[in-house]
């Protein structure tokens, strides 16, 4: 799954987030996945990213930690993926 990533996203390195790793395995788990839905929840994960990047939950944890694991949980329950990249915004 890894490869079909790093083809889809141009990138070499193995270094994506684990839970879009995991979105992705759980979205495709015996296909290779879809590119543009590929891009669409990577570009998702970027953009809350950096637009939470100064935001803390009350625990102390970097709030998009919330917005992530609300995207696996959608992908855990075969939603389609502009539901799992509106729960990672």
């Amino acid at each position: 799954m890894l490869n079909n990533i790093k083809s889809i996203l141009g990138y070499k390195s193995n270094d994506f987030p684990k839970q879009f790793r995991q979105i992705i395995e759980n979205m495709y788990p015996d296909s290779r996945p879809d590119e543009d839905v590929v891009k669409s929840i990577y570009k998702a994960f970027e953009f809350g990213s950096s637009a939470h990047s100064d935001q803390l939950r009350s625990s102390g944890e970097p709030y998009f930690t919330h917005c992530i694991s609300v995207g696996v949980k959608l992908s855990e329950w075969c939603l389609d993926h502009d539901t799992i990249v509106a729960g990672i915004l």
